[in-house]
C-alpha cells in the first residue's frame, strides 16, 4: 500500500501533535522489495512485499533517539513516541549533534522521483544494451545453426541450440557501448 502526499502529511502532522519534545523529525519511508525462489529449473516461491514506516527522533537539548513503526494508528504511534522520548532523555550528552533547522522551513513540491532530461540518458543506455543483447542473440543462434548442419552426424546428440553468456566467465568478450554501438551500425542495428 503506498500512501498519498496528503496521508503522508496527517500522519507527519499528527506525530508532531502528539511528540512533547525540544525538537522533533520524522521520516517516512516505504518500498517494495521482491525475491523469486528457484529450484530444479522452476520458480518455487515469488514473493513481493511492500512496507511503509515512520521514523520518529526526538530532541532533549543534546540529547537524541530513534524509534520506528510500521502501523500508523493513533496508539501505535503514541507507543513509538514514548518510546524514542524515554531513551532520549536516559542517553548522555552528544556534544557532536548538530542543531536542527529553524522551522518554518518552505519546500517546493516534487511530483517525480528524476526530471526526464536526468533519467533519458538511463533508459536510452538500457535500452540500446537491450536492443544490443537481443541482436547477439539473434545472430548467436543463427551461426550455431549454419554450423549445425556441418557437425551433425548419425547418432550425434547435439545440445539444444541458444544463447549461452560467457561474459561473466570471460569479462573480455563483452563490448564497451561505443564498440557495441559500431557493432550493431554495421548489421541494421
Amino acid at each position: 500500500m503506498s500512501f498519498s502526499r496528503e496521508e503522508v502529511k496527517a500522519i507527519t502532522d499528527k506525530v508532531l501533535n502528539m511528540a512533547k519534545a525540544d525538537a522533533v523529525e520524522v521520516t517516512f519511508a516505504g518500498g517494495e522489495r521482491s525475491a523469486t525462489r528457484y529450484a530444479n529449473s522452476t520458480i518455487t516461491a515469488n514473493l513481493v512485499e511492500r512496507d511503509q514506516s515512520v521514523f520518529i527522533t526526538v530532541y532533549y537539548g543534546q540529547k537524541s533517539a530513534t524509534t520506528s513503526t510500521h502501523q500508523f494508528d493513533d496508539a501505535s504511534l503514541k507507543s513509538a513516541i514514548e518510546q524514542a522520548q524515554e531513551l532520549a532523555k536516559r542517553r548522555p550528552d552528544n556534544p557532536e549533534l548538530m542543531p536542527l533547522v529553524k522551522p518554518p522551513q518552505d519546500y517546493q513540491p516534487v511530483d517525480a522521483a528524476l526530471p526526464s532530461a536526468v533519467a533519458r540518458p538511463a533508459i536510452v543506455r538500457e535500452l540500446r544494451a537491450e536492443r544490443r543483447a537481443d541482436a547477439y542473440a539473434a545472430w548467436s543462434i543463427r551461426m550455431q545453426k549454419a554450423a549445425e548442419s556441418k557437425l551433425v552426424c548419425e547418432r550425434d546428440r547435439l545440445p539444444q541450440l541458444g544463447v549461452v553468456d560467457s561474459s561473466s566467465y570471460a569479462p573480455f568478450l563483452s563490448l564497451s557501448e561505443p564498440e557495441a554501438d559500431r557493432w550493431l551500425a554495421t548489421r541494421g542495428g
